[in-house]
């Protein structure tokens, strides 16, 4: 699954980014169309019949004692969904912002059900509409999501954070153009580096991710006293434009240095690692993730890189991984397609499967993981004329990544 790195992780650290606006930029995925990397699903109740427990006494799930670092609040807080809309506000926040701390996609459900006063109600409070729409958005219910943000925006036209949102859910389905007006209707709003940052995830998939790169390390440059996890989450982007633009060394070096000033992130993690495994260094993936295997999508990584190191933790990695897509077909989640492809491809075999998969996913959304997955997988059955409508995209978009260039040149040709 995938949202707009943009909207995930640095963003949502800062306080205050606009010209006399506060954002609470909070959630999402994947930016820059780099793959999203946690399988996030919707409670089960939402979409299958509710598990009945036998007895009051029976344990289904052991939490996190913790509520976070700081432990605000109880656990049985979140029994009560609260009725005022500023309380709800808050407790969603606390909660998103502990996804992204954890990676525990539990957090997103807790949030969804602190909003469960306010979750279908056309007048609740546009904070909580906008908030609303970020969680349908992680559940891939990209339309009502952007029906959210059409009515937030009609009562605040102004409203930053809602335009970034848009302009993320915009990107992550390939309507460029749309991206590009509401990330401009951002200028006023919020100060350069993250709107230079909305521009840029659209550059970046367009054919512009090197000019796009350097505009925004001389906005970063002249960024002045922000906080390291702001510089983090900018140079985690710029890493990722240099390495659509083929730029590898650069684009190491400022993952690298995104990661001294934000230990553990794991959209940084897994970029990084996929700009290993592509240059054949899979031993320092193994090394990079170790002990990160509850993140699904590093441990998805880590088990491809056992796999090509002939690593001895390979064969664990792979069961578990297998479970945690059966668990989530249980759940009634399809918002896991992508890595579930991407497991098939590299570790679980049924290549027939995994281009199945791709499809269905390049239906949803259209980042460059999701392009390069088709191509992939039609390469991988025989089957090159599956992958016409991805490679049309790619072509019309101006996609320049190194790695899917070579797949449609391969497409072509076997096509031919």
């Amino acid at each position: 699954m995938g949202l707009s790195r943009f909207v995930r992780d640095g963003v949502s650290r800062c306080r205050a980014l606009g010209r006399g606006s506060r954002l609470v930029l909070v959630g999402g995925g994947a930016s820059l169309g780099l793959a999203a990397l946690l399988i996030v699903a919707r409670p089960a109740a939402a979409r299958s019949e509710p598990f009945v427990p036998s007895s009051d006494q029976q344990v289904l799930e052991r939490l996190p004692q913790r509520w976070g670092e700081r432990a605000e609040r109880p656990p049985a807080a979140v029994l009560t969904a609260p009725r005022d809309p500023q309380l709800a506000e808050q407790r969603a926040q606390d909660d998103i912002r502990e996804y992204q701390r954890t990676s525990d996609p539990r957090f997103l459900g807790r949030a969804e059900a602190q909003l469960a006063a306010f979750w279908e109600a056309s007048d609740a409070p546009v904070p909580i509409v906008v908030l609303r729409a970020k969680l349908r958005a992680s559940n891939h219910d990209f339309e009502p999501a952007l029906r959210d943000l059409d009515l937030a925006l009609d009562r605040e036209p102004r409203h930053a954070q809602a335009l970034l949102e848009r302009a993320t859910i915009a990107t992550v389905l390939g309507r460029y153009a749309a991206a590009r007006v509401d990330c401009q209707r951002l200028a006023p709003l919020v100060s350069e580096l993250y709107w230079l940052g909305c521009t840029a995830a659209i550059r970046g998939v367009t054919g512009d991710a090197s000019a796009a790169a350097d505009e925004l390390t001389r906005a970063l440059a002249r960024a002045g006293n922000i906080s390291p996890a702001e510089r983090g989450w900018a140079e985690s982007l710029i890493g990722e434009l240099l390495l659509r633009s083929g730029d590898a060394p650069r684009a190491e070096r400022s993952l690298q240095s995104a990661l001294e000033k934000m230990p553990g992130d794991a959209y940084t993690l897994s970029t990084l690692s996929d700009l290993l495994l592509e240059q054949g260094r899979p031993a320092e993936v193994v090394v990079l993730l170790a002990k990160l295997e509850r993140v699904d999508g590093l441990l998805l990584r880590l088990a491809i890189a056992e796999k090509r190191s002939k690593s001895p933790g390979e064969r664990a990695h792979v069961r578990e991984l297998g479970e945690r897509f059966a668990d989530a077909r249980l759940r009634g989640s399809d918002v896991h397609r992508r890595e579930e492809a991407r497991f098939e491809l590299e570790l679980g075999g049924d290549v027939k499967h995994a281009l199945e998969l791709s499809l269905a996913n390049f239906k949803v959304q259209r980042e460059p993981w999701d392009v390069r997955l088709v191509l992939e997988a039609s390469l991988a059955t025989a089957e090159p004329s599956r992958a016409r409508e991805a490679l049309e995209f790619a072509q019309s978009s101006g996609l320049e990544d190194p790695a899917i260039r070579r797949l449609m040149r391969a497409v072509s040709e076997v096509a031919r």
